[in-house]
């Protein structure tokens, strides 16, 4: 058995526990200590609406605040939960599409996905996998072997944004932020072996259900480098009410990577990771 994440571990959620501090306008000043973000905005008064914070876009440059002293640090937050935000859908929308190589490679059918990437759509079709897995493991013995370790190109996602982003003074702190969802990931080389009463069909799937297993860590070795990220949050402070409405979002996207670390482990358990 083999550990199919370069960094030791699947994802890990990290952003449970951020501290990230909010002066809210509509408090007067008063500083919000934002955990999960739970309750944050009935203590907080922020009305959520913030047209201006649109994922997987540049945001640095907008006004998130009127205190001028808290600009810079105030877009710097908008900004790293925005490309949390967006990692979270890319890790989605690459897990689902994994599991379906998956699903499809034991022999199972899949049904289309639902608009958007979101959390449960990408569990569910990931639960058909584990289910097609189990079916074409009965009747052989599997033994598994990984190869060599997923790995994401954090500087060649930067080179990826910056060919994208241009005559812009902000392109270069926007593009070291966004590399998380804009950087290749290479999938796990892992190596199944069928022993026993393994059937010539069962024979044949394996390189597709090794290279679907290869997609699936490498949707969680970006899980993971989005964690990592959003842990940079910790200890930041920000101001604005506008913010503070950005807390949904960001509690919304942890949820989803706890569902994909969840759905993860399922998976690496029914190859035998």
């Amino acid at each position: 058995m083999g550990d199919v994440s370069s960094s030791g571990r699947v994802a890990r959620v990290v952003v449970l526990s951020l501290g990230l501090v909010v002066a809210s306008a509509a408090c007067e000043g008063s500083d919000e200590v934002i955990g999960s973000g739970r309750g944050a905005q009935e203590d907080g008064g922020g009305d959520g609406t913030c047209p201006a914070f649109v994922p997987g876009t540049n945001m640095l440059g907008e006004t998130w605040t009127d205190d001028p002293e808290a600009a810079a640090d105030t877009a710097a937050v908008v900004q790293t939960i925005g490309d949390v935000v967006m990692g979270v859908e890319v890790v989605l929308t690459e897990l689902g599409a994994a599991c379906d190589a998956l699903t499809l490679a034991t022999g199972g059918a899949t049904s289309p996905p639902s608009d958007g990437a979101t959390a449960e759509d990408t569990q569910r079709r990931c639960d058909d996998a584990v289910r097609t897995l189990a079916t074409w493991k009965a009747s052989a013995s599997i033994e598994t072997a990984v190869v060599s370790p997923p790995s994401c190109d954090v500087p060649g996602g930067v080179a990826r944004c910056l060919e994208t982003c241009t005559d812009d003074p902000t392109c270069d702190p926007f593009c070291t932020s966004a590399a998380i969802w804009h950087a290749p990931c290479s999938p796990a080389v892992i190596e199944l072996t069928v022993a026993g009463s393994g059937s010539p069909e069962q024979l044949e799937a394996v390189p597709a259900i090794e290279a679907a297993y290869g997609r699936v860590a490498a949707a969680n070795e970006r899980a993971t480098l989005v964690m990592e990220h959003a842990s940079t949050l910790t200890g930041t402070s920000a101001s604005g009410a506008c913010v503070l409405g950005l807390v949904d979002s960001l509690e919304a996207s942890v949820d989803g990577a706890e569902t994909a670390n969840t759905t993860v482990l399922a998976v690496f358990a029914a190859i035998g990771l």
